[in-house]
Parts: structure tokens; sequence; C-alpha cells
């Protein structure tokens, strides 16, 4: 996993999570939390083709990679617009752009799912009850999301970013979080594996969750990563050679700098390795 950047323009964001549009879409959901409170039972529907359109954005931030586990997906599947809080328990933030990153189906349908482990507070809905009139509900569904763009029309970027810190998911979110700051990797060369591990004591628990519900170490990657960081080893003793050829000194420094680049399957794992190379 490396860190993202969401692209806030409008030719980036689709118009449809931005401005009136959004509220709208959000009005949806608490009308629906309404309902579903008078009638004391049901669950929401959601509509899919509202979040299938951002996809596109989203493999381009990735750069055609799983967000969790960094593997190159768009060339052999489909992926998932992946709700970062499941909308399940998060409902109103179903139709929420900075709730998305795309991932692959394994990590998202047969690892995740609807579990969101916290070691804070959980974040609180809008407090909408049967008698909430039509007009307090349009005031929330201003108020209740930020807008990925115009950062006055709505909850500020800055809140809801607050709210994600005060809950602590164990779940990193690569757009927020920093992934290098948590995730730290270990060779197993008899194995020919390579697992990640806790970068230090603290992280610990992000590290087993994120074993337990990205599935982060699960065979294929252990030992896919495992391949292309026996790719970087190699280049890495090349350097460590002083009786290479300046010429071929530069090609390997390239070489090494594509595997760190986020182009670059397991980006994150390459850049770890290569920085303990360069202070060793």
């Amino acid at each position: 996993m490396i860190g993202l950047t969401r692209e806030r323009t409008p030719q980036a964001v689709p118009d449809t999570f931005r401005g009136i549009k959004r509220q709208r879409l959000t009005l949806d959901l608490l009308k629906q939390q309404r309902a579903l409170l008078q009638a004391g039972e049901g669950v929401h529907s959601f509509k899919s083709s509202h979040w299938k359109v951002v996809k596109d954005q989203l493999w381009i931030e990735t750069v055609n990679k799983c967000a969790y586990c960094e593997a190159t997906t768009k060339e052999v599947a489909h992926g998932d617009v992946e709700h970062y809080r499941p909308k399940s328990i998060y409902w109103w933030l179903a139709y929420c752009y900075d709730n998305y990153l795309v991932s692959c189906q394994i990590c998202n349908e047969i690892f995740k799912r609807d579990e969101f482990p916290i070691a804070g507070s959980q974040l609180t809905g809008p407090l909408v009850t049967p008698i909430t009139t039509d007009d307090e509900l349009k005031k929330m569904a201003h108020d209740c999301v930020p807008d990925p763009i115009n950062d006055s029309d709505g909850m500020s970027l800055a809140s809801f970013m607050a709210q994600h810190q005060a809950e602590r998911p164990y779940l990193l979110n690569p757009y927020v979080d920093n992934p290098e700051q948590y995730y730290g990797w270990e060779v197993e060369p008899i194995l020919r594996r390579v697992y990640i591990v806790p970068a230090h004591k603290s992280t610990k628990h992000f590290v087993d969750e994120a074993e337990r519900l990205y599935g982060l170490n699960r065979k294929e990657l252990l030992e896919l990563r495992y391949f292309f960081y026996n790719i970087y080893d190699t280049f890495r003793l090349t350097l460590a050679d002083e009786g290479i050829s300046a010429k071929t000194r530069i090609r390997v420094e390239k070489e090494i700098q594509t595997m760190k680049a986020a182009t670059a399957p397991f980006a994150g794992m390459i850049r770890y390795f290569d920085q303990q190379f360069r202070h060793a």
C-alpha cells in the first residue's frame, strides 16, 4: 500500500457528487432513513450506478492497482469501487466521494466485506428521527458530507478528516493515512515470500487487521511480492559491486527508480527495502 492523492477538479470529479446534485443524493439517503425509522424495519436501497461512474478516475489515481494490496488489477479484473467505510454501517456515506477508492475483488469481497474495526469513537450519522421535517433533512443533506471540490459547500474536508482521526480505524485509508508509518516488510528466502509486518511495535494491530480484513498476507501476494523483491535484490547486489561500470550503475539505478514509482506493483515494499539499503 502506498499513499494516494485525490484529484479535486471538475474534470476529475463527476458533477453527481458536487453541489446541488450531491445534496440530492444525500437527501435521498436521509429520507430513506426517516422512512425506515417510521416503519421500524427495513434496510437502505443503494444505487450502484451512482458510484460506478467514478471508477475510471479512481483507476487513474491508483495507477491501475488495488488501493489496498497494490497488485496490478485492471488488466485482469474489473475491480470494485470500494466504500472504505461500509455503506451497510455508514449509510449516509454511501454517495460520499471521499469514501471511495478502487480495490480488487479479493481484498474487497472475499476479505473486507462489511467489517470496520476502530480504536476510537465511531462516527455518528445525521440525527434523523421519524418526525424530522423535510426542511431539516435538506439542511442535513448540505452539512453531513463534504463536497469534494467546494470546501465551503457542505462539511469541510478538515472536519471530515478530523472525524477520521477521532475514529482511529485499524484499516488504513491510503488517501488519508501514510502506510509507510505503519507497515514494514520481511523476506522469507526459503519459502520465497515477503510478508507485511509492523513498522513499529505500536502498529502491530493495524497490520493484524490488514492481514485479516484486506488479506495482505495471503499466499498469492506473498509469492508475487517475492518475485518483484528478487528483481530488486538483484539490482541491489549489482550496485554493491564496486567493479561495475558507470554505465551499468546508471542503468540499474534507473530500473530501481522505476520499481519505486507509483506505477509499479508493490512500490511500497520496494521503497521500504531500498530505504534500508541506502541507509545501511
